[in-house]
């Protein structure tokens, strides 16, 4: 049997609490911007994947900005907020401008509801 490659592991759906679905993340340079999509539920069972994908970006050389494209997001839970706060810290260390783009209301509401304002500041800023 043929092995998977990572874009295909990427779309198995990974159970936790009761079968939250897959996500799929995918990082594109475009000279010294980095922008992250991450399509599906973020979860706990698929935080360290962003937490892999944010880290691997902000290697040398290292990026101006990071922009995190939240379009296909379709579930985020309290550790998804974490991942994504925890990505927030890791460009402010890198001296690495990041944004958030295309949350939906419903998103941005459940970061108003954990009180995550510095997502909610980094919503603001365009793709």
């Amino acid at each position: 049997m043929a092995s998977l490659t990572d874009d295909m592991r990427s779309l198995i759906p990974t159970p936790a609490f009761g079968g939250i679905g897959p996500l799929h993340v995918s990082a594109r340079r475009t000279g010294t911007e980095i922008v992250l999509t991450l399509v599906g539920e973020i979860d706990i069972a698929t935080t360290d994947r962003i937490r892999a994908t944010v880290a691997e970006s902000l290697r040398e050389p290292r990026p101006t900005s990071l922009t995190v494209d939240l379009s296909g997001v379709t579930f985020c839970d309290c550790c998804g907020i974490e991942a994504l706060e925890w990505a927030l810290g890791r460009a402010l260390r890198a001296q690495t401008r990041f944004g958030l783009h295309g949350a939906s209301t419903r998103l941005r509401r459940t970061f108003a509801l954990a009180r995550a304002g510095e997502l909610l500041d980094a919503c603001s800023l365009p793709l």
